[in-house]
Parts: structure tokens; C-alpha cells; sequence
């Protein structure tokens, strides 16, 4: 691919949609990166040695499977106290599958995003990140009791910190 990218004479490159199962999980498919965290850095290293920025598409508080089943309790939810879903497609090969959004709100859930965001630019060396999906018009009002809320629209309005902590 390097060479057709050289021809087109672009500069920047991005991994779009594809490289991970499932949105919000994040974690590399094993059919193209079999390595997992030691190919995604092989893989960045070989678009660097060749000229290019590479970025990496990601959608912010999409909770895939994993996400939702290890830490059910970042997961927005509604006044009943069941998790809010919303259906994504993902790909021709994986069935749609709820997709929960996690509360921006949540302190374990910021430090979640401070973390992700230096392993995919500090460990695995992207230059930056292609942003979709945005969550602005999704996130509903969080009613979770274990959250604290002081009212419910506090997960909208935590919205904009989460952009924060993935820029810095």
C-alpha cells in the first residue's frame, strides 16, 4: 500500500474503521494485527519511515461488548436504571450489536480516556486522531444513582471534558 499511497502523494494517513472488533473496545483485530500492541507499533513505524503522519479513527464513549460487560457501571442509564442502547453498524462480518455510551461524567471514565489516548499516540506512536461518530447528539441524560449526579444533564454537560482530555 505504501507505494500507491506514495503515488497519490498524500501525506497523512488514517486508519479508519476496521482495525478494532468493536466500537468503544478499541482492542486490534487479531486478522490484521495478530501482534496486537507490538504489530499496531510495527505497523505506525512503517508509515513513519516512510514520510507519513498516520492517524487513528476512534469513537469517543461508544462502550463495546468488552467495555460494557467489565465495567457496567460507567454505562449511562436511563430512569429505570437500565443501560441506554443505540445500534451501530459495524461491519458485514459481525452481527449489530447494542452499543452503550459511557457516562462522561464518571472520573473512572476520564481516567479510561487519559489512558486509551496516550497508548494510541505515547505507546503505539499515532500522530493523531480521526474523531466520528460524534457523541454530541447521543449522549442522553445519565440517571445511574451510583453516578452522584446532582441532576442528570451533568453527563451531557461532561461532554466537552472528555474532547478536553483527548486533545491534551
Amino acid at each position: 500500500i505504501i507505494p500507491l499511497v506514495k503515488e497519490f502523494k498524500f501525506e497523512v494517513v488514517t486508519v479508519d474503521l476496521g482495525w478494532f472488533y468493536y466500537n468503544g473496545d478499541f482492542i486490534p483485530r487479531d486478522d490484521r494485527f495478530p501482534g496486537g500492541d507490538e504489530d499496531m507499533k510495527k505497523f505506525v513505524k512503517v508509515f513513519h519511515d516512510n514520510g507519513f503522519l498516520i492517524k487513528l479513527w476512534i469513537t469517543p464513549l461508544m462502550a463495546g461488548p468488552k467495555i460494557t460487560k467489565e465495567h457496567p457501571e460507567w454505562l449511562i442509564r436511563d430512569r429505570d436504571g437500565n443501560p441506554v442502547p443505540t445500534y451501530v453498524y459495524v461491519s458485514p462480518s459481525l452481527p449489530e450489536k447494542p452499543i452503550y455510551y459511557l457516562c462522561p461524567a464518571v472520573p473512572e471514565v476520564k481516567e479510561y480516556y487519559r489512558k486509551l489516548i496516550r497508548k494510541f499516540i505515547g505507546e503505539w506512536g499515532y500522530d493523531g486522531l480521526k474523531i466520528d461518530q460524534d457523541v454530541i447528539n447521543s449522549i442522553s441524560r445519565c440517571y445511574a444513582k451510583e453516578h452522584h449526579h446532582k441532576y442528570p444533564e451533568e453527563s451531557v454537560e461532561n461532554l466537552p471534558e472528555i474532547y478536553k482530555i483527548i486533545y491534551e
